[in-house]
């Protein structure tokens, strides 16, 4: 009688990553960061009104990298904007605010995670390794 073979895990599928970072050397870091754990980065943009035509897209973002102080918009705002669209994308508050998991408005919309900067690699990837879009 032979035993049942045990099945690898499978990798995770590349994740489709939104990048909104007003700082260009941190935008080009998580580019490259995402980028070198084997994802895509479908854009990497300084605001949140050039971020509105990578989600409405025709594939949307799996992930979406999100400062919380951008010079358009802060990041509760655009946290709200992204819970109404169709497609929910996963959402990881990026920012050096220190205390925002205290901050009840931001937690009641839920962020997928929240990643201080500076951005360690292992915690981005573990973040972008952990599950599909909602």
């Amino acid at each position: 009688m032979s035993t049942p073979k045990q099945q690898e895990p499978r990798p995770p599928r590349p994740q489709r990553v939104l990048i909104i970072e007003d700082d260009p050397a941190s935008r080009d870091l998580l580019r490259r960061m995402i980028e070198s754990a084997g994802h895509h980065v479908l854009a990497a943009v300084e605001s949140v009104g050039a971020a509105m035509g990578a989600l409405l897209d025709d594939l949307p973002p799996d992930v979406v990298l999100l400062d919380y102080m951008l010079p358009d918009a802060n990041g509760l705002e655009f946290l709200q904007t992204l819970r109404s669209l169709q497609a929910q994308p996963r959402v990881a508050i990026v920012s050096a605010v220190p205390n925002l998991d205290q901050n009840a408005e931001l937690m009641a919309l839920r962020p997928d995670a929240l990643l201080p900067k500076p951005i360690h690699l292992d915690a981005l990837i573990r973040f972008l390794d952990s599950g599909v879009a909602r």
